[in-house]
């Protein structure tokens, strides 16, 4: 079930301008349009959702998820030698996140919006819990 938040909603408002002005960070569109990693669907995800780079829980493992839920991989149905052709390494995934992080904090940029970013993804989640437990 997706997370139903009221789009008016000021902290919701916050969040999407923050990963909107994440998107638009040269730095983010320059490690996109690297050839590192060579893998195009773990950039388009880093594109969709940027705030994963700031994500300090079992970040990889996520972007893993996308990864894995962007090339429909089935764990029941794969050999680990295909999952290998299909899915990059996890450090490759932790090597460019870590990139990207290490420009963004040069900018200034990470350190200032990375409590608020998580504060506003906090806050979506908790919403979210609450209404389903109602």
């Amino acid at each position: 079930m997706a997370i139903q938040v009221d789009e008016k909603d000021e902290f919701f408002r916050d969040l999407k301008t923050i990963k909107n002005d994440l998107y638009g960070r040269q730095v983010v569109r320059d490690h996109v349009n690297s050839g590192y990693p060579r893998d195009t669907e773990l950039k388009k995800i880093i594109v969709m959702h940027p705030e994963i780079v700031f994500e300090h829980n079992a970040p990889d493992t996520e972007l893993l998820l996308y990864l894995m839920r962007a090339k429909n991989i089935d764990i029941n149905k794969i050999t680990p030698q295909e999952f290998k052709k299909k899915i990059p390494a996890i450090s490759t995934i932790r090597n460019f996140r870590r990139k990207i992080i290490i420009d963004l904090q040069k900018e200034g940029y990470f350190l200032e919006n990375e409590k608020k970013l998580r504060e506003k993804d906090m806050y979506i989640k908790n919403k979210y819990l609450l209404e389903r437990m109602r």
